[in-house]
């Protein structure tokens, strides 16, 4: 006998099937053309316990489609959705017991996906750092400009600023200006706002600094003293005396960069220092290292230490 009409002759042997949803309403979005919603199971209680779900379209939009069709657990999608598009359409789920035969229908889902415009992003400003070198009163001028992608053009800019100097310009771009004396300069900042045809903003900020910097600095020079160091030890690990970076002309504060060109060893720092290398051998070993000064306006001077290590018997 057919294991369906067997259940039916037994008649009560299942509970009354019942169908229901997880939820009557799923949403999705993206900025891409392809949204997809998020899931909706058909339900089941009573019968066999052994059934087909089937997902049919009802009404609304043609162009959604159920991910998976005859699963209990489906989403839904659509492709070629334009930007700012909306759709929506109604789905229902046939759920049959594959034992008994019997056969219901769930309520309807309804699917509302949406694709989002981009969001509205900007790059810039950076900031500004204008100078001229001038023994008399002069007109320093320095430009801050910002770029927008995303959203929806086209774009509007509204700047603004805070500071003792002028801005001219308009769309995307601002020039900042200020006559200033011999060794004058002001600091201040400027703010842009982009505004998108639909409404969406971006802001950033940056500083402006506008400076006369009078005369010509003088050329940046250094030189180590001693530019070469020696060190003896008995043990594994030897340590070199000191050496200073004596620095002149430029303009303060001095910045100060260590690295070692070869050889071996390290140590150095700031506007001097000393040297060390460890290891198990005897003998002599040595290391150049590179001291490169850079000055407030960015002015760079380079000298160089040779440091010996000297390892006597350690065995």
């Amino acid at each position: 006998m057919a294991i369906g009409a067997a259940a039916l002759m037994m008649g009560s042997a299942y509970p009354p099937l019942a169908v229901g949803l997880s939820q009557t309403t799923v949403a999705g979005s993206s900025t891409g053309s392809t949204v997809t919603s998020g899931s909706v199971t058909a339900t089941r209680t009573g019968g066999s316990g052994l059934v087909d779900t089937t997902w049919s379209y009802v009404s609304g939009s043609a162009t959604i489609v159920a991910t998976t069709p005859n699963s209990a657990t489906t989403a839904f999608q659509a492709t070629g959705v334009g930007s700012g598009e909306s759709r929506s359409a109604v789905w229902r789920a046939t759920v049959k017991d594959a034992v008994t035969g019997e056969t219901l229908s769930t309520g309807n889902v309804t699917i509302n996906l949406r694709r989002d415009y981009p969001s509205l992003s900007i790059s810039g400003p950076g900031n500004v750092d204008a100078s001229q070198i001038s023994s008399g009163t002069v007109t320093v001028s320095g430009s801050a400009s910002v770029s927008a992608s995303g959203g929806v053009p086209p774009y509007s800019y509204s700047w603004s600023y805070g500071g003792d100097f002028s801005m001219s310009g308009s769309g995307a771009s601002r020039t900042f200006s200020r006559a200033l004396p011999p060794q004058g300069g002001v600091l201040g900042s400027a703010s842009v706002t982009v505004t998108d045809s639909i409404g969406q903003t971006a802001s950033a900020s940056c500083t402006v600094m506008l400076r006369n910097l009078g005369t010509a600095p003088a050329p940046l020079s250094a030189s180590a003293s001693p530019s070469s160091v020696y060190g003896f030890t008995l043990s594994n690990t030897c340590n070199t005396g000191s050496t200073s970076i004596v620095v002149s002309g430029g303009t303060a504060p001095y910045s100060y960069a260590w690295a070692r060109v070869n050889g071996v060893g390290s140590g150095g720092g700031g506007a001097g220092g000393s040297f060390s290398y460890s290891t198990a051998d005897d003998g002599d070993f040595g290391g150049t290292f590179l001291c490169v000064v850079t000055d407030a306006l960015g002015q760079q001077a380079s000298c160089y230490v040779s440091a010996t290590f000297s390892f006597g018997n350690l065995n």
